[in-house]
């Protein structure tokens, strides 16, 4: 069995990285043979003028070129990322999903995860909801809209190819809600993220320490939105409690910037605590055990806590919320391990029955 999985190729976004990574990996274990699709967005609609869309393809290729050039020049992060992407079986051109040959090489089409379905970043199309598969071909896992709510018109664009997937499912609470909002579906499963799938030995085996890391005693700040005076007031001031050092990852004027997911894997695992206002963030601090703290994202953007809602609920970690002057009590995971069993449990039910797999 082969399948083609559609998700965001981003070689800069650390928790896109590593949930492609472990979708595969968890495809793997059921014995599916699975390469993510690389995609263009101008590919999203069907064109019938040839010479229109070489001309689409070629301006394209062109910009893609220019943007990546900016990268490497600019960023050392870009080839960072391009050695952990060579854990990911991605096809090596972009391909042409409305040639009824491409869709004849795979068995089954998957969507997910991450937020591929989000209608923020201008990838709300065709392709996302697999309108260019039959029916029974179209598989969601775990993709996530990002948001609590979509706008009336891309609830009347998305309503009826989300009633046609043959399985569906979703990262958040928020996500089944649309989905069963709009076409009526009582089938939406919600499921961990894919990272969660894989066991901390897993992970282990990627991980790499970076070379400018010289004492294991730190704590680590991951965040994707702006941070307050009042909050980095708080993290030097549970830092110094342990006269820990503060490695901040996306701050571009520190040495910690230029770091890849493999990388991001060993910070998060080995940091005294964590403080985060980011999903995989939270998600690694969870199945690592790791003491956190997370942060509403300060962002002009529409709110995307309702994923991180799902998973604190889910774990029972509602008190990892910062609040100001909290102490920061050791994380009790005592039941978090069978809840953790019972999610991947979970997932491969899904994924078995999707396929038509026996258990």
């Amino acid at each position: 069995m082969k399948v083609g999985i559609i998700t965001i190729i981003d070689n800069n976004n650390y928790g896109n990285r590593l949930q492609c990574y472990a979708v595969q990996k968890v495809l793997k274990k059921l014995g599916v043979e699975a390469e993510t699709i690389y995609y263009g967005k101008e590919l999203n609609i069907k064109y019938k003028d040839k010479i229109k869309l070489m001309k689409k393809i070629i301006k394209s290729c062109y910009l893609e070129i220019r943007i990546n050039l900016k990268r490497f020049s600019k960023f050392k992060r870009a080839r960072i990322f391009s050695f952990f992407n060579k854990n990911i079986k991605t096809t090596n051109k972009r391909t042409l999903l409305y040639n009824k040959n491409s869709q004849k090489k795979y068995d089954y089409f998957l969507v997910g995860s991450d937020q591929i379905w989000s209608p923020n970043y201008g990838r709300f199309g065709d392709v996302e909801f697999l309108t260019f598969v039959p029916k029974e071909k179209r598989i969601a896992y775990a993709p996530s809209f990002g948001v609590s709510e979509i706008a009336k018109e891309k609830e009347d664009f998305c309503s009826e190819p989300l009633k046609e997937f043959k399985a569906i499912s979703v990262r958040e609470e928020a996500g089944k809600q649309i989905i069963e909002k709009i076409t009526g579906r009582k089938d939406v499963e919600v499921l961990v993220d894919p990272t969660m799938m894989l066991t901390e030995k897993e992970w282990i085996e990627v991980e790499k320490k970076p070379k400018c890391l010289k004492n294991d005693n730190f704590v680590f700040c991951y965040f994707l939105g702006t941070v307050s005076e009042e909050k980095w007031k708080y993290i030097e001031k549970q830092a110094q409690k342990n006269n820990s050092k503060i490695v901040k990852l996306n701050d571009k004027n520190n040495e910690f910037y230029n770091m890849g997911p493999a990388e991001f894997i060993y910070l998060l695992r080995n940091a005294q605590y964590i403080f985060t206002d980011s999903f995989h963030g939270c998600v690694f601090s969870i199945l690592f055990k790791k003491d956190f703290i997370i942060f509403d994202r300060e962002s002009k953007k529409q709110s995307m806590y309702s994923r991180i809602d799902t998973l604190l609920e889910k774990f029972h970690l509602n008190d990892r919320k910062y609040k100001e002057e909290k102490e920061l009590k050791p994380v009790d995971y005592s039941i978090s391990d069978n809840i953790l069993e019972e999610e991947r449990q979970k997932t491969y039910n899904f994924l078995r029955k999707a396929f038509d797999m026996q258990k």
